[in-house]
């Protein structure tokens, strides 16, 4: 099975996700596949399961040949040394741009203040509040009350991007956040914390409907 048989499925995953979510009642039917690729699967997978037939090795050693990344192997190390001979090969710095892995690294470096500051959250939550002195925290606060909002629409449209366009733009506003503000030892520590915090939690809601595990650490 190639990555176009699954297509349909993982976005068919992400919008039963976000309508469950919605409190929509969602009935999942799955068909994967071209008409008549089942039927061939349910064949093949009988003379697979046989013990008696070849069959399996044969399929196993097929899948090898075409997938064939071995054969690039010896070539990788010459190719490597050229670029950086060249001057092409540059070293990443973190990871930038529109991409699960710069989303992943927002969400692990809230997680690493957040463990540093080494304070309870939950007994924080009941004893404080959040209150806004920079303008890049007020941004954040507002852009973390839009989630709602930006989940409903996505539902009515049948359009999950627009959850991953939010959660871009909400990695965005707390990378200025965090450029502008400091939070552990800063007079604002414990509500800087809380927002922190609310911008996990939206953050980890963001990956669950998409159908991404969130890390912590990277």
């Amino acid at each position: 099975m190639h990555v176009g048989h699954i297509r349909s499925t993982i976005i068919g995953e992400t919008l039963a996700r976000m309508l469950e979510f919605a409190n929509v009642e969602v009935l999942r039917r799955n068909h994967v596949g071209d008409w008549g690729t089942q039927s061939f699967y349910k064949a093949s997978k009988i003379k697979f399961d046989d013990e008696n037939s070849c069959f399996k090795v044969k399929a196993q050693q097929a899948v090898v040949r075409l997938q064939g990344e071995s054969f690039y192997n010896p070539y990788i190390p010459p190719v490597l040394e050229e670029l950086k001979n060249k001057g092409l090969i540059m070293e990443s710095n973190g990871a930038q741009g529109n991409t699960a892995v710069y989303l992943q690294y927002a969400h692990a470096r809230i997680c690493s203040i957040i463990q540093k500051a080494d304070k309870d959250i939950e007994e924080m939550k009941t004893k404080a509040s959040i209150t806004f002195v920079h303008a890049d925290e007020r941004a954040l606060g507002l852009h973390l009350i839009r989630f709602q909002e930006v989940v409903e629409q996505a539902c009515a449209d049948l359009f999950p991007h627009y959850l991953c366009d939010y959660l871009y733009s909400l990695s965005e506003a707390f990378s200025k956040f965090y450029a502008s503000c400091q939070v552990v030892g800063s007079p604002e520590e414990t509500s800087r914390l809380l927002l922190c915090h609310a911008t996990a939690v939206v953050m980890r809601q963001c990956f669950n409907l998409l159908g991404i595990t969130p890390v912590c650490k990277l």
